[in-house]
């Protein structure tokens, strides 16, 4: 379930964990590497000129 919900999108690795109450790095060490889609980093806001 904890993959599905990553893959989708649906939820980000801290909100997993807190919906099993279980430390992220367990979610981390749970999720499929083969599968897993990286996640783009969020975007840096604009410098302002």
């Amino acid at each position: 379930m904890a993959q599905q919900l990553y893959d989708a999108r649906e939820k980000t690795v801290q909100q997993i964990a807190d919906m099993f109450s279980i430390p992220r790095s367990t979610v981390y060490g749970h999720l499929d590497r083969e599968k897993t889609v990286p996640r783009q980093p969020k975007k840096a806001a604009a410098a302002k000129a």
